[in-house]
């Protein structure tokens, strides 16, 4: 497998959703300890409501993205940039290979993939309990 050096630049790029995903991570973490130190100098008041509340909302919004628009898998090829990449083997959730130019990673993760398809995920899981994997030796 290639190094991120050797990638192009474009299998590099954040997607729209993963960028909102780190952006959301400073204003969690902010609310999160504004909410404590208010808590710790003045006790429960109003500002410590607020600044909570916040803090929840913003988790309960992410936790309602995050199951009515669940992630996608990631189709861009990481040797050509195209969007060709397919399971390696329909009986795991491990490995993808590029229709497009033929580039193959038998240690990259297909599960989106394999959630995506129709049928069920169990005989893959118990396949690769059965087979081992090489994450898990």
């Amino acid at each position: 497998m290639p190094s991120t050096t050797e990638l192009p630049a474009r299998a590099l790029r954040a997607t729209p959703s993963a960028r909102l995903a780190g952006w959301l991570v400073g204003p969690c973490t902010l609310l999160g300890t504004t909410a404590a130190v208010l808590l710790v100098t003045r006790g429960v008041d109003r500002a410590f409501g607020i600044t909570a509340a916040s803090f929840a909302a913003l988790a309960l919004a992410w936790v309602l993205v995050s199951t009515f628009w669940p992630a996608a898998p990631d189709r861009t090829c990481p040797e050509c940039g195209r969007p060709g990449l397919a399971r390696l083997d329909a009986r795991t959730t491990r490995g993808v290979l590029c229709a497009e130019c033929g580039a193959s990673d038998p240690d990259r993760s297909s599960f989106l993939m394999a959630e995506e398809e129709e049928g069920p995920l169990e005989p893959m899981i118990a396949y690769e309990k059965a087979h081992g994997s090489k994450t898990s030796r």
